[in-house]
């Protein structure tokens, strides 16, 4: 893991604008170029971050600070300490093999916003409230 951290693009928007539909665009977009492209989530509604009663899961129940599924398919790291302002800060040098990492949904932290705005989907877009929208996409 390295300390360099790649350069982050925020989507973000209201409830059902489309944010995942456009990062997972420019997901697809990207990588079928060949550009290496990572992916964080944020949400303000808890989510299991493990199945409970698995073994996996029994770590953290037991007390474990973090903890991590390894499989033949991949890696998953636990982390329910990482929350708030810090988490993205702290998640980043984890994306070192990436170009360019999308976040969806978290309005703070460095790099620039697009906000995603459908009008049939209700409400007045963020930036019309927000001056750190660097793009607004309809």
């Amino acid at each position: 893991m390295s300390d360099a951290c790649p350069p982050v693009v925020h989507v973000v928007g209201r409830k059902n604008h489309g944010k995942t539909t456009l990062v997972v665009a420019l997901i697809e977009h990207l990588a079928a170029r060949g550009r290496s492209v990572g992916a964080i989530k944020h949400t303000p509604h808890e989510h299991p971050l493990d199945v409970p009663g698995k073994d996996s899961a029994r770590f953290g129940a037991a007390g474990a600070r973090r903890w991590a599924l390894v499989t033949g398919a991949g890696a998953a790291l636990f982390a329910p300490d990482l929350r708030g302002r810090d988490a993205l800060s702290r998640l980043l040098p984890h994306f070192d093999g990436c170009e360019l990492v999308l976040v969806e949904g978290l309005l703070d932290g460095p790099g620039p916003r697009i906000e995603v705005f459908r009008a049939e989907a209700g409400g007045a877009p963020l930036a019309a409230e927000r001056d750190d929208i660097d793009l607004l996409v309809t």
